[in-house]
């Protein structure tokens, strides 16, 4: 687990402000910055993003999972060459991580905090500190989805993933949209067709000719979905995702894999994109169904060690 930043100011001000909420729901203000976030505009330029959907969740007004998650795992100054002083300010939450590489930007551009490309960094072994820059720390080890891997020895890692994603091979698929997803991916990285999975019922959506991959309906859906959001302000309604923004394209075809959840044992529909892990559990309630993977808490894991 992740040591998380203490989050005493961040706790507080969710529960003052849901109080808030009660009174004028229109008028609904983010938390403060969390104490470790970075000083000044970078701070702001977090929050600001991961209010548009989490913060919703956090008040408990939209029932869907997290986009980021409910505070920050940690926040500092990484290497990156083209960054002022060799250096850029992140932010890593459980599912993803924020960046700004261009501080002197303009804070209002939806780019200015980039999304980053975690999962092609944990899948190829590089860990990239410079536009062109990588240092070689091998493929993660982590699973890509449910418990640590110590609990949870059916998941396969994201090492296992890198056959079957478009990082460094020709794993690349023809238009499949309307197909049944059929394919079970063991801890090994094998795939195999299984047509028990029909009765799931899950198809192939969309085309990506960027990287020669299929979304599943479930994930393309998820993507295109709209509901609370705060803009502005304020919570209104309004699509939730940019989602090459937010997923990066997908690098790999969905699989169905064996998982442990809580320590119980589940199906998973798992599909690799350049910055997101996508779940798909058929058994959970609808609204839990599409998660994003912990992909920050893996990153992190991988590039700095802990449990």
């Amino acid at each position: 687990m992740v040591k998380r930043w203490s989050s005493l100011g961040f706790g507080a001000a969710v529960a003052a402000l849901a109080i808030c909420l009660l009174v004028a729901p229109a008028q609904a203000a983010p938390p403060s910055a969390p104490a470790a976030a970075p000083p000044s505009q970078a701070g702001a330029a977090f929050l600001r993003v991961w209010s548009r959907t989490d913060w919703p969740v956090a008040l408990h007004v939209a029932s869907r999972s997290w986009t980021w998650g409910p505070q920050p795992l940690d926040v500092r100054n990484e290497p990156y060459a083209e960054g002022p002083g060799g250096q850029r300010q992140v932010q890593y939450w459980d599912k993803a991580r924020m960046e700004i590489n261009n501080p002197a930007g303009n804070p209002n551009d939806p780019w200015y905090v980039t999304n980053g490309l975690l999962v092609v960094e944990l899948v190829s072994g590089q860990m990239q500190i410079g536009n062109n820059s990588y240092q070689n720390l091998g493929p993660s080890q982590e699973v890509v989805a449910g418990d640590a891997r110590k609990v949870n020895p059916d998941a396969p890692s994201y090492a296992a993933w890198r056959s079957v994603t478009s990082i460094g091979n020709e794993a690349r698929f023809p238009d499949r949209t309307g197909q049944p997803i059929n394919g079970y991916m063991d801890y090994r990285g094998v795939v195999n067709r299984s047509d028990t999975l029909n009765g799931y019922n899950v198809r192939y959506a969309r085309y990506i000719p960027q990287t020669q991959h299929n979304i599943a309906d479930r994930f393309w859906t998820s993507l295109q979905q709209s509901g609370p959001i705060y803009v502005d302000g304020g919570l209104t309604n309004g699509p939730l995702y940019d989602w090459v923004y937010l997923t990066g394209y997908p690098i790999s075809e969905a699989y169905w894999v064996t998982a442990r959840i809580g320590g119980q044992q589940y199906a998973v529909l798992v599909q690799l994109f350049q910055r997101r892990v996508l779940t798909y559990t058929p058994a959970f309630a609808p609204q839990w169904q599409v998660q994003m993977g912990n992909v920050g808490q893996h990153y992190h894991t991988w590039r700095y060690g802990g449990s």
